[in-house]
């Protein structure tokens, strides 16, 4: 499930956020049928052309930040920490039907390598 995530980011480092369960209409974990993910702000906007990216559906599945997906905006140098959101969307089929969206957030904390003025 979704939330806040406790452990940090390292700006600019790796992150990796692990999904372990999609539960379906009927409380019942499933491998969904397509899964994507969107990386932003908490203002909304997108970071590193992180958009709706498609990832393999499984039962465990980890979405990798590194890099620039860790990199801090102009906007976001004077809040520290900065929360990111990792939105993840995934598509599966139950036994009341198919096609079904399952949709989750992930926030995260950015912490600075150094703090900046």
């Amino acid at each position: 499930m979704g939330g806040m995530l406790s452990v940090y980011a390292r700006e600019q480092s790796v992150y990796i956020v692990t999904i372990s369960s999609i539960v379906d209409t009927d409380g019942q974990s499933v491998v969904p049928d397509t899964v994507t993910w969107s990386l932003f702000t908490v203002g909304g906007d997108i970071i590193n052309a992180r958009e709706n990216v498609s990832i393999t559906p499984s039962s465990t599945m980890n979405i990798t930040l590194n890099g620039d997906d860790l990199a801090f905006q102009e906007a976001e140098r004077k809040a520290v920490p900065v929360i990111r959101v990792l939105a993840v969307n995934a598509v599966y089929d139950s036994s009341l039907g198919n096609d079904f969206s399952h949709r989750d957030e992930y926030l995260f904390r950015l912490s600075p390598l150094r703090l900046t003025e």
